[in-house]
C-alpha cells in the first residue's frame, strides 16, 4: 500500500383457458402497450435536484457493477432500517452472473453474427462512459471489475428521525467483496490517495469507530457524457422515423444552483463490505446493526415481511417500495395551486389551461390506498420471470386500482385470433362500473374537469336528440357497455420496417351492440368527421367511421388523419383503423391454419402467469416485431423500443433499458441480417389478478427452442 500523504484538503474529524362467447365468436386477453414512440422525451429538463444528486455515487458504484460471487455479511434485508423507503438487491451475484450468462440477451450479444456490432458497441461505451468516469474517479476499471462477490444493494433511507420534519432521504450503496476484502482495502486507498493527488476536497471521519472518508462533490462534478448517459438531454421521436437532434434544455435557475452545490458523500469499508452513502446518519444506523445493536430491519417490518414467501424466496434480484412517504413528498413539493377566477368561472373550454396539484390527482386515481410495491426477477432454463405485487386491500381500493382489479373471469385469447398476431390482450372489466369510476375520478380532480366533460357529452346528445327526443346517452351507455375489452394485431406484412405497422382489431362486449354502436356514434360527433358519408353497408350491418385526431404533441401522419371504422357484430361492437380487417371479422370466415391458443408454448407460457381471478392476460410476440425492426434499424430509422431490445439486459427489465440512453454507442450499420439471430427473440406473456390483499402482475418470457437446454 503506498504511504499516505497529507494534502491541505484533507482533514481528520470524529463523527387452462376457456373462453366467453363474444356473440357466437369467442375471444380472449390484457392491456394495451403504450406506443414508446410520438412523445416528447423532457426527462432532464423535469428530474429533480434530489435525484440529481445521485449520480455521484451511482458512478462510484459503476465501477463495480460486475456480478461475480458467495457471503459472511448479513442479507440486506436485515441490514437496511425498517422505515426503508425503496431497495433493490441481487443477493448472490455468483448465481446472477451464471444465471444471466444463459439468457437469451447475453446469447445474441456473444453470437458470432453479432460480434462486430457488440465489439463497436463496446468499444463506444468505453470512450463515452468508462473512460470518462476513470479519469474523474482516477481509477481503472480492470482494478474494480473483480470486486464484486455477494451482495448489491441500492436503497433510499431516510436521512432523519421519523418526526423530523421534511421528509430528508439518503441513498445507500452496499457491495460486499467477501473473499476480496483486502484488494477492496487497496482499491479504496490508491483511490483516496489519487483524489487527494488531484486536489480533490476529502475529509476522514470516526463513525463508531470505523474510518469513513467524506467526498465533496456537487452533481456538475460528474463528467457531461455521463450526465448524458445517465440523465439523456431531451429528444424528439418523429412517428414518421427519423431522430431529431437533442432539444437544447436549460436549467432553471433553482435547478443550475442545486446542481452546484457541494454535497457530501461517505464511503468506507466495513470488514468485506464497501459502503456509499450521502448522508451520515445511514452509515450509523448500518454499523451499529452490524455491531448487534437491536435496531429493526427491514426485514421485521410487515410490509416487507409480508412478501417474503410468495415473491422474494429464492430470487436472484428483488426490490421493495413504501411508496406512501414518496406521495407524501409529491404533495409537497407540488401541491395545490390556486386557479384565477376567470378559469375557474369561465367558458367549459377553459378547463385545458387549468392546474392541477399531484396530490390531488393521485387521491382521485386511488394511489393513496397503494401501502407498498414488492418485485422479483428470475431467470431459469424455461425463461425470465417478472413479478411484481401491489399490496391495495379490497376494501381500501379506489379509482385507478379499483378498476385495474376489474372482474374475476376467464381472459384466454379466442379462436380467431392467429397464431401469428403480433401481440393481443384482453381486459375484464366491467364497462358500467369502469364509466361510473371515470365520472367520480374527474370530479374528485375537479368540479371544473368534470362539468367539462359532462358539457361535451351534453353537446354531443343534443345533437342526437334532434334526430331521437326520446334519445339519452348516458342511460345508453352504461345499459350497453359489457364486461370484456378485446385487441389484436395482426401479423406484420412482408418487407415491413416498422414493428408498430400491424393492424389491429379492437371488441367492446356488449348486451344490446346496436344501442352501444348508437351511443359510440353520439360520442364520436366530438372528433372530426371524413368527408362525404360516414356510414355504408357491408353484409347487412352498417360500418360508421370517424377520423383520429392528432394528440397533443405528436405530428400529423403522412397522407393525413387515420379513419377509424367501427360497426355492430354478435355479442358486441368491433372497431378498427383497417377497413378491410374489420370487414374479414365481420364475414365470420374462419381462414387461419392455427389459433393463438393452439400455438406451441402458448399455454403453457400462460400458465406461468394466470393465476386464479385473472382479470388481463397479454401477448406479444417479440420475434415477428423484430424482423421487421432490424429492417427499420439497418435503414437508421429511429425506434425506441428496438433499439432497447438490442441492449445485453434480461428480459423484464425494460425500465433500466429505458433510463440508459446508448443509442450513439450503436452502429446500426454492423447489424446482421435478422434470419442470423432469429433465434434469439421469442414471445412474452403477461397476466393481472387480484386477491384480497392486492394486486399481482406476472410477466413471462419462455426461451426461445433453440436455446432450450436439452432434458438431463
Amino acid at each position: 500500500m503506498p504511504p499516505k500523504r497529507r494534502s491541505p484538503n484533507t482533514t481528520d474529524e470524529s463523527a387452462t383457458f376457456r373462453s366467453s362467447d363474444f356473440g357466437g365468436r369467442r375471444f380472449g386477453s390484457g392491456a394495451p402497450a403504450s406506443n414508446p414512440r410520438a412523445q416528447p422525451d423532457d426527462r432532464r429538463a423535469s428530474r429533480p435536484p434530489a435525484l440529481r444528486d445521485t449520480l455521484i455515487p451511482l458512478s462510484l458504484a459503476l465501477l463495480g457493477f460486475l456480478p461475480a460471487a458467495g457471503a459472511a455479511i448479513p442479507p440486506a434485508e436485515t441490514l437496511l432500517p425498517d422505515d426503508t423507503l425503496a431497495m433493490v438487491t441481487v443477493p448472490d451475484a455468483a448465481q446472477a452472473r451464471a444465471l444471466y450468462r444463459r439468457t437469451p440477451e447475453s446469447q445474441l450479444w456473444n453470437d458470432p453474427a453479432m460480434r462486430a456490432f457488440s465489439e463497436r458497441f463496446t468499444e463506444k461505451m468505453r470512450e463515452q462512459l468508462i473512460a470518462p468516469l476513470e479519469r474523474e474517479l482516477n481509477v481503472r476499471w480492470a482494478d474494480c471489475a473483480a470486486l464484486p462477490q455477494g451482495q448489491l444493494t441500492c436503497a433510499v433511507v431516510p436521512d432523519g428521525p421519523p418526526e423530523a420534519a421534511g421528509g430528508a432521504t439518503a441513498l445507500l450503496l452496499l457491495l460486499d467483496a467477501r473473499d476480496r476484502r483486502e484488494q477492496l482495502t487497496q482499491v479504496l486507498a490508491d483511490l483516496k490517495q489519487k483524489w487527494v493527488d488531484a486536489g480533490r476536497t476529502l475529509r476522514t471521519e470516526k463513525i463508531r469507530d470505523r474510518d469513513f472518508t467524506v467526498l465533496l462533490a456537487a452533481a456538475n462534478d460528474v463528467p457531461k457524457s455521463v450526465r448524458d448517459v445517465l440523465a439523456p438531454p431531451r429528444t424528439f421521436s418523429d412517428p414518421n422515423g427519423g431522430n431529431k437532434p437533442p432539444v437544447p434544455v436549460e436549467l432553471s435557475p433553482a435547478q443550475a444552483q442545486a446542481a452546484a452545490v457541494k454535497r457530501s458523500y461517505y464511503f468506507g469499508q466495513v470488514d468485506s463490505l464497501l459502503v456509499i452513502a450521502t448522508a451520515q446518519r445511514p452509515v450509523e444506523r448500518l454499523l451499529a446493526r452490524l455491531a448487534g445493536a437491536p435496531i429493526p430491519a427491514l426485514a421485521d417490518a410487515p410490509a416487507f415481511a409480508a412478501n417474503r414467501d410468495a415473491v422474494f424466496r429464492d430470487a436472484p434480484l428483488f426490490g421493495w417500495i413504501n411508496p406512501r412517504p414518496f406521495l407524501a413528498l409529491l404533495a409537497r413539493q407540488f401541491g395545490d395551486r390556486p386557479n384565477p377566477p376567470e378559469l375557474t368561472n369561465g367558458a367549459p373550454e377553459n378547463v385545458f389551461f387549468l392546474t392541477f396539484g399531484a396530490a390531488k390527482i393521485l387521491s382521485a386515481l386511488g394511489v393513496s390506498s397503494l401501502q407498498s410495491v414488492a418485485f422479483s426477477l428470475r431467470e431459469s432454463d424455461d425463461g425470465a420471470f417478472l413479478q411484481v405485487f401491489a399490496r391495495a386491500p379490497e376494501s381500501e381500493r379506489r379509482g385507478l386500482f379499483k378498476l385495474l382489479a376489474g372482474q374475476s373471469t376467464e381472459s384466454g385469447p379466442p379462436p380467431f385470433v392467429p397464431a401469428d398476431a403480433t401481440s393481443c390482450w384482453r381486459w375484464r372489466v366491467s364497462g358500467p362500473q369502469a364509466w361510473t369510476l371515470l365520472e367520480q375520478t374527474l370530479k374528485e380532480v375537479s368540479p371544473q374537469v368534470a362539468g367539462t366533460f359532462n358539457w361535451l357529452l351534453d353537446s354531443a346528445a343534443e345533437v342526437a336528440q334532434q334526430r331521437d327526443p326520446d334519445f339519452n346517452l348516458r342511460r345508453a351507455l352504461l345499459a350497453s357497455l359489457g364486461d370484456d375489452v378485446l385487441g389484436y394485431r395482426e401479423a406484420l406484412p412482408a418487407g415491413a420496417t416498422d414493428p408498430d405497422a400491424a393492424s389491429g382489431l379492437y371488441l367492446l362486449s356488449s348486451p344490446q351492440p346496436y344501442q352501444l354502436v348508437r351511443a359510440l356514434r353520439t360520442l364520436f360527433l366530438l372528433l372530426p368527421q371524413p368527408e362525404g358519408d360516414p356510414e355504408r353497408e357491408f353484409l347487412g350491418r352498417k360500418i360508421y367511421s370517424v377520423l383520429l385526431p392528432v394528440l397533443p404533441g405528436a405530428e400529423p401522419p403522412k397522407g393525413g388523419l387515420r379513419v377509424l371504422y367501427f360497426a355492430a357484430a354478435a355479442g358486441g361492437v368491433a372497431l378498427s383503423t383497417d377497413g378491410p380487417l374489420l370487414e374479414e371479422y365481420l364475414r365470420g370466415v374462419d381462414t387461419r391454419a392455427k389459433p393463438l391458443r393452439a400455438a406451441p408454448g402458448f399455454a403453457e407460457a400462460a400458465e406461468r402467469v394466470v393465476g386464479s381471478g385473472a382479470r388481463w392476460l397479454s401477448y406479444e410476440n417479440r420475434g415477428g416485431m423484430m424482423a421487421a425492426a432490424f429492417a427499420g434499424l439497418q435503414k437508421d430509422t429511429n425506434y425506441t423500443s428496438a433499439f432497447s431490445a438490442l441492449l445485453p439486459l434480461p428480459g423484464g427489465l425494460e425500465m433500466v433499458r429505458e433510463a440508459v440512453d446508448a443509442r450513439a454507442w450503436m452502429d446500426l450499420s454492423l447489424l446482421p441480417p435478422y434470419e442470423r439471430v432469429a433465434k434469439y427473440f421469442h414471445f412474452t406473456v403477461g397476466a393481472l389478478s387480484a386477491s384480497t390483499d392486492g394486486i399481482t402482475i406476472k410477466y413471462f418470457a419462455p426461451t426461445p427452442p433453440e436455446l432450450r437446454r436439452p432434458p438431463r
